[in-house]
């Protein structure tokens, strides 16, 4: 893994294995003549075995809609998102603040949209997006939330939208570290909070 995750893309894993799994095989033929048999099964089997591994894991944890930035168009976009891919002052008329906190891997960076003093519920609601995604996955639900007097954090978590780091979905094993930070964010604003993790069902 050393020799393939840090200097090749992907695409090109499994060439190496098989060169590695071929060059194995010649050397156990010349050298291991007696168990050759043995070891050359073992090698032409568990060598690839490990690149396919890699290389599954690879997709899984870089999928193909992750993507640096906040861009507007697919796939880093969501089709249930619908045109609620810019800000919510833009898409909403909501106003917003961008803000950055540090998070485990770096600054974290959202907007915080706030209803007027006047209508404020003293509750603040953390979205989280899902894998691989960023903050926009909420936005479509700042309105009713705004108009519940609710003042709302959207931030991207690490590696994605504007947020430091590297684009790694770990389904959870590092994002709660992510969640978290936000938290201790929102305390210095308001005492009450409600975090969420988002669906694509909740359109």
């Amino acid at each position: 893994r050393l020799f393939t995750a840090k200097w090749l893309a992907p695409e090109y894993k499994m060439v190496v294995y098989l060169l590695i799994t071929a060059g194995l095989v010649l050397w156990i033929q010349r050298h291991l003549v007696e168990y050759a048999a043995f070891f050359t099964l073992c090698v032409v089997v568990l060598l690839p075995a490990v690149g396919i591994a890699e290389l599954m894991l690879h997709k899984i944890l870089n999928p193909t809609f992750c993507d640096k930035g906040l861009k507007k168009t697919k796939p880093s976009c969501a089709a249930c998102w619908g045109d609620k891919v810019n800000d919510p002052l833009t898409d909403m008329g909501l106003e917003f603040t961008d803000v950055c906190f540090p998070g485990p891997t770096g600054n974290l960076r959202g907007w915080l949209c706030e209803p007027p003093k006047d209508d404020q519920s003293g509750v603040m609601v953390i979205c989280c997006h899902g894998g691989g995604r960023d903050r926009r996955a909420w936005m479509r639900h700042l309105p009713f939330l705004h108009a519940a007097g609710h003042t709302v954090l959207l931030f991207d978590c690490h590696g994605c939208g504007l947020s430091d780091g590297r684009i790694r979905v770990t389904f959870g094993v590092q994002e709660h570290q992510d969640v978290l930070a936000a938290v201790r964010f929102a305390c210095n604003h308001l005492p009450c909070l409600l975090y969420t993790s988002p669906s694509p069902r909740d359109s």
